[in-house]
């Protein structure tokens, strides 16, 4: 994936990435915010998880609690 966006941006196609936040992943959005700097990434979102489908299943595991969202 990381040769494919640097692949994109030699030749200068725009990249976005969207990330969906959680407790797996909450304590690496500083490595990954970085990452994307690196990258040159055009725009970067960050969603929140919402319990539906896939989602719904893993909600407990995964759903951030009010306190672990900085």
């Amino acid at each position: 994936t990381i040769r494919a966006i640097e692949n994109l941006n030699s030749n200068n196609v725009p990249v976005s990435i969207a990330t969906v936040l959680h407790k797996q992943n909450c304590d690496d959005i500083d490595s990954i915010i970085s990452l994307v700097n690196d990258l040159n990434i055009t725009a970067f979102r960050i969603q929140l998880l919402i319990p539906k489908a896939r989602g719904k299943e893993s909600k407990d595991d995964l759903l951030l609690d009010k306190d672990e969202i900085k």
